[in-house]
């Protein structure tokens, strides 16, 4: 049923875009607003398919949020993806903690948490 089939594939769209998106060294966080639509207008359109133009253009920007805020080593803390860098592995959490790279970047950099790093793919798109 091509219903079926209609919301099988705008639930795909959502995760493929913002991994696609993040992924590229070239685009990265500051392609969003160029490339994700704007909810408002989508809601005012009267052209035709507006439930389902609305629910993309909904999961979108939820999708793009929940990829946006990355889990630091100071759990809970999540902090948005741009003061986030990867731990080098040879740099051990017990010498150099979360808090002193903090404390020397005032604020402005954090390491990713090792389960976010794995669960968001963040080693391919985030600087060492």
């Amino acid at each position: 049923d091509s219903h079926s089939g209609n919301h099988v594939l705008l639930g795909r769209v959502p995760p493929l875009f913002v991994h696609a998106v993040l992924s590229d060294p070239v685009l990265g966080e500051d392609a969003f607003p160029t490339y994700l639509p704007d909810v408002e207008s989508v809601r005012k359109d009267r052209s035709g398919g507006g439930r389902k133009w609305r629910a993309l253009a909904d999961a979108l920007h939820r999708e793009t949020g929940a990829w946006m805020m990355i889990p630091t080593e100071d759990a809970p803390e999540r902090v948005r993806r741009r003061h986030v860098v990867l731990r080098p592995a040879s740099l051990s959490p017990a010498l150099v903690p979360n808090s002193l790279l903090k404390a020397v970047t005032a604020g402005d950099q954090n390491f990713a948490h090792p389960d976010a790093v794995v669960d968001m793919c963040l080693a391919h798109c985030l600087a060492v």
